[in-house]
């Protein structure tokens, strides 16, 4: 998935196998698929959900939702279409939507190896012969645990490959890969639920975003042997692929073995209950193109998000008493003499008027996780006061607040705490153990300087 490609080939429509036309189809990480053919393909459509291709290396493609997005026509000449194609499946044809259906995925990231911390392989020259030279290699395998919740089993699996040397063996590719079984079969829409959520879970210990660098599927009917069948899709392109180093992690895979299934469950929760809390986050999260004015209302907006579903009881005065109020306050507005129009606005405000504020609703995060956030913030008073005053001035423009809000680098390092504070309420909403949670704010406290988040 990280590599580019350009398959030449024919290509047509499930049951028009004779209608066929010769194009090429191309990927590249960050990019739409592309495939461009040398004639027209059949029945013609704008928008075709399945295209077929045989490759001329010996791959069978299977091309998945395609748009048309040019058709050119000459004389004398030929018509030539290219399409931008959402999916690509490598290996197999599949002739219905239907059938796009899988028992198993595997992937791995960038950073998984660091992740999980293992150093397996270790090689020895135990002798040499006039005739030959005799090496050992010792594999340190570490027991990675099943993980079984919901309706899945997910497990880690290596894969590798040895390589000669001057030096002798060595290992070539090691490459850690997850492996996500599934009771029944799950089409394409369900695979990205899974897949989006571990890869999310694994970003939070990682402490960035990881790159996905291959994703492949084990069809539901394999009597042909097909090989495992490769996934292309487009994927934000994050830049160079680098290794991050387990000290600058938040968490690793060890500190987590234990409880791992308890957490994987406990995020999938979250992801449920607190859905635009974890929208809004993973948005801004390890973005290096959103502006820090963006970055902050986002992430402001994603904490009230989490405290309304955190805490239903999102008024101040008793709603009973409330409704006293509300027809008192109703019964002299309809007595002034004021323009009807201005009546019935200011009776229209008085249901959110007894809403909670963004004042309120910090205050009161901060007082029912206070073991937790006294880590990250030192004066609680300054602190809600300084994004409430940022929050009013960017959102109304009150040019009042000015001299009080978050400026230049400050709001950089502001919504560096804002992104921590909101992954440690989610955290703490999977069941990780407060030791652990108090151990990774020490991290960021550390390396704050780093960015830990």
């Amino acid at each position: 998935m990280n590599e580019p490609f350009s398959y030449s080939g024919i290509w047509w429509v499930p049951g028009h196998e004779t209608e066929t036309t010769s194009g090429v189809i191309s990927y590249e990480f960050g990019k739409m698929l592309k495939l461009e053919l040398n004639g027209e393909i059949r029945p013609n459509s704008d928008f075709q959900i399945l295209i077929l291709g045989s490759c001329s290396n010996g791959k069978i493609i299977t091309l998945y939702k395609c748009l048309k997005t040019s058709s050119q026509a000459s004389v004398p000449g030929y018509v030539t279409e290219s399409y931008t194609c959402v999916i690509c499946l490598v290996s197999y044809h599949y002739n219905t939507e239907e059938d796009i259906k899988f028992n198993s995925i595997l992937f791995r990231f960038d950073s998984l190896n660091e992740w999980l911390g293992h150093k397996i392989f270790k090689n020895t020259k135990e002798k040499s012969t006039k005739d030959s030279e005799i090496y050992s290699i010792e594999a340190k395998i570490p027991k990675l645990k099943i993980v079984s919740f919901e309706d899945i089993r997910m497990s880690f699996k290596y894969f590798y490959s040895l390589s000669y040397g001057n030096e002798g063996f060595s290992i070539k590719n090691l490459n850690p890969w997850i492996m996500i079984d599934f009771n029944e079969a799950k089409k394409l829409e369900d695979i990205w639920y899974y897949l989006q959520n571990v890869s999310s879970f694994i970003d939070l210990g990682i402490g960035k975003r990881s790159k996905l660098l291959n994703l492949q599927a084990i069809p539901i009917h394999n009597e042909e042997r097909v090989n495992n069948i490769e996934i292309y899709y487009m994927i934000f392109d994050k830049g160079k692929t680098n290794e991050y180093k387990s000290y600058f992690m938040p968490f690793v895979y060890d500190e987590i073995l234990h409880d791992i299934a308890k957490y994987l469950k406990g995020w999938f929760n979250v992801i449920k209950k607190y859905n635009p809390t974890y929208e809004t986050l993973f948005a801004s999260f390890d973005n290096p193109y959103i502006n820090p004015v963006h970055e902050f209302l986002t992430l402001t907006q994603a904490l009230e998000s989490f405290h309304s579903r955190k805490y239903t009881k999102d008024y101040v005065v008793p709603k009973k008493e409330y409704n006293k109020i509300i027809k008192i306050l109703k019964k002299k507005i309809d007595g002034e003499s004021i323009e009807r129009y201005y009546k019935d606005f200011l009776i229209s405000r008085l249901i959110h008027w007894n809403s909670k504020t963004l004042r309120i609703r910090l205050k009161e995060l901060y007082q029912n996780n206070d073991n937790e956030l006294k880590g990250i913030i030192k004066n609680k008073n300054i602190f809600i006061d300084k994004i409430v005053n940022t929050c009013n001035y960017y959102t109304h423009y009150d040019k009042t607040l000015e001299p009080n809000i978050i400026k230049g680098k400050d709001l950089i390092l502001y919504n560096q705490k804002l992104r921590l504070i909101i992954i440690i309420l989610l955290l703490k909403e999977s069941r990780f153990k407060e030791d652990l949670i108090k151990k990774i704010i020490e991290k960021y406290e550390y390396l704050s300087v780093v960015n830990v988040y």
